[in-house]
């Protein structure tokens, strides 16, 4: 397939410009060690250099300035941003350089010329930020959270266990803990468990915890829908599985201000896994989605409202639970678990084509229709996930108004 057929739209941190020209120059970085009375030099080669990216970009019509305004003002705020490449498609680049040429036999018109340094790094050619790797980077994410968050929690109990001026204030914490681990037994009862005591071993504890949302995952028919991805049901079932996490179990304590230092601790914890569980969940749908799509743009932003607005509540959780200091590393890597969950739901939503408004001229089945408009009759399925409102994909009346992908 030629380039000419899989250009895409330019843009740098999200403004849109016309790419008239691009340049791409890329370098090895040698260190040459030369000697007296000797010809040539030792050349050790230590890396590629930064690839330098040069791009003439255009503005004109009467509204010029305004768009070339927005672009400058994007180059010159500095740091790194995304540049939608039209061949390589997203780059993390810094605007290294720009000139904006204006010229008396042009008016309303300039061809600015821009060098960005990629950052990070290169990218292959014709190589995109699909929608599968976006997936994955949530769970990186995810990993990366479920770590900080053990690693806070370990400390947390430490200090509060020592924090303990009496007997009744240790049993108030090594209470909560053991509460929790009793009313998550009880949703899986024949899930192993470590049961070690909370407050002697909090990470046995939260393996506990994680043990049981992990067995809950697999004893749904979410696990059945995605091993065979059937989205008939993937939908329906990822909202059955989010829905045994509204009534998580929570530490009942008494009252005073070292019970709630206790409270928001464990909740904290214990709400922090099936969250993060829940964003894997949707990780893994998006990859499949890539692969083969079937839910609709609704559906999927669906999913990713569900497990950014519990990603949100883990951070609230976690902002109550530890200081700045504690919980920053924790709470950014939730900030970023959400970002990525956005990033891919996003990609699979774009990796598609725009869905349109088209009107049925004669009275049709979706068979036929699906034929009639994209010359494949198999895509009948496809046309009645984008229309649940059609009761009868037998019958469809002429002059009907259906949601269709443009292509």
């Amino acid at each position: 397939m030629a380039w000419s057929q899989t250009l895409l739209d330019a843009s740098f941190r999200g403004v849109a410009f016309d790419a008239v020209a691009t340049e791409d120059a890329g370098a090895r970085a040698l260190q040459l060690t030369e000697y007296p009375y000797r010809d040539g030099a030792q050349v050790d080669d230590i890396g590629g250099a930064a690839r330098r990216i040069r791009i003439q970009a255009m503005f004109n019509g009467a509204d010029y300035e305004a768009a070339l305004d927005s672009f400058l003002a994007a180059l010159a705020q500095g740091g790194e941003g995304e540049l939608v490449h039209p061949v390589f498609g997203s780059l993390k680049v810094h605007a290294a350089s720009w000139s904006v040429p204006h010229r008396a036999e042009d008016p309303d018109y300039s061809l600015v010329s821009v060098e960005f340094v990629e950052a990070g790094l290169p990218v292959a050619l014709f190589a995109r930020a699909p929608a599968q790797s976006k997936a994955a980077a949530i769970q990186s994410a995810v990993d990366r959270a479920q770590a900080l968050g053990e690693s806070a929690f370990l400390k947390r109990v430490g200090a509060l266990a020592e924090a303990a001026s009496n007997g009744r204030e240790t049993a108030i914490l090594s209470d909560a803990l053991a509460a929790i681990t009793t009313a998550t037994r009880l949703l899986s009862p024949s899930t192993i468990l470590s049961g070690l005591p909370g407050i002697e071993q909090p990470l046995a504890w939260a393996t506990d915890v994680r043990a049981i949302v992990g067995a809950l995952r697999e004893g749904t028919r979410l696990a059945i829908a995605l091993d065979s991805y059937t989205p008939a049901t993937i939908f329906s079932d990822f909202f059955g599985f989010t829905g045994l996490f509204d009534n998580w179990p929570r530490a009942d304590v008494p009252r005073g201000s070292y019970a709630a230092s206790v409270k928001s601790t464990v909740d904290a914890q214990a709400g922090l896994t099936p969250t993060l569980e829940v964003a894997r969940v949707a990780s893994d749908i998006f990859a499949q989605e890539a692969v083969t799509p079937t839910l609709s743009p609704v559906e999927i932003g669906r999913i990713a409202d569900d497990a950014r607005a519990r990603l949100q509540a883990g951070i609230d959780a976690c902002a109550a639970a530890y200081d700045l200091v504690e919980g920053r590393a924790l709470i950014e890597a939730l900030r970023e678990t959400a970002h990525a969950v956005l990033e891919a739901a996003r990609a699979v939503i774009e990796a598609r084509p725009p869905i349109v408004r088209r009107t049925v001229e004669a009275d049709i089945n979706l068979h036929r229709l699906a034929h009639v408009w994209y010359g494949d009759w198999q895509r009948a399925a496809e046309l009645q996930r984008l229309n649940p409102q059609v009761r009868n994909p037998n019958f469809i009346s002429r002059g009907a108004v259906l949601n269709a992908y443009a292509a």
